[in-house]
């Protein structure tokens, strides 16, 4: 998971539901393997090295949008984990999220639901999300046997650790978000802007700890 927060602008109406199972079994397809390292071009390996991050759109279209921002951290690739793991601060760490718990854990199975309210509207996911940590990432898709109000989505981070002294991980971070009657500007936005908060937040609150 999950660093999907949605600041929508226009009057949705939202359905997430814990007993209800979601309307189809998924339009994205589950990963198979560990994503490769987005390529980056000399220019943008700068401005991370400035702690800027990077953001590539690799498709936008009908009501799907999808993205990846990259970021350099100055911690270890431990202290990243523990930070993006630590779903019950999300609340705290993340503008709009008013609630982040896991409602079940088996193996690398972990399953979270998160709320968000934005101009007085709630709304919530529910997701599975399979974290693969010794293989350097972790991905997520809805749960399916919970209604959420994305259609569908396909998320990961990639954590990767380029040196031990002093500290410094690179962390890639996807989302492929589908969000039906949603205006394509409305995608486009969630699929950038959310990917790019979601490596701030991670970098500030990791290097944080380092301290």
């Amino acid at each position: 998971m999950i660093s999907l927060f949605f600041p929508l602008f226009v009057a949705i109406t939202f359905a997430f539901d814990p007993s209800t199972p979601h309307p189809h079994t998924g339009k994205v397809s589950p990963m198979q393997k560990a994503p490769a390292a987005v390529s980056l071009s000399m220019l943008q390996r700068e401005s991370l090295s400035q702690g800027n991050s990077v953001f590539m759109r690799v498709r936008t279209g009908e009501e799907r949008g999808k993205g990846v921002a990259v970021q350099y951290i100055k911690a270890s690739a431990e202290t990243v984990w523990d930070t993006i793991l630590n779903y019950p601060q999300y609340p705290q760490w993340v503008d709009n999220v008013t609630s982040c718990t896991i409602y079940q854990k088996q193996g690398e199975s972990w399953y979270t639901a998160l709320i968000s309210e934005v101009m007085f509207v709630e709304f919530g996911v529910y997701t599975h999300n399979r974290v693969r940590k010794e293989e350097g990432y972790m991905f997520w898709t809805l749960d399916y046997r919970r209604r959420s109000d994305a259609d569908d989505l396909l998320g990961y981070w990639r954590v990767e650790e380029l040196q031990k002294e002093p500290p410094l991980t690179r962390v890639d971070h996807s989302t492929e978000l589908i969000l039906a009657g949603v205006p394509d500007f409305i995608v486009e936005y969630l699929s950038q802007d959310a990917l790019i908060n979601g490596t701030k937040w991670v970098k500030r609150e990791a290097e944080k700890s380092t301290r």
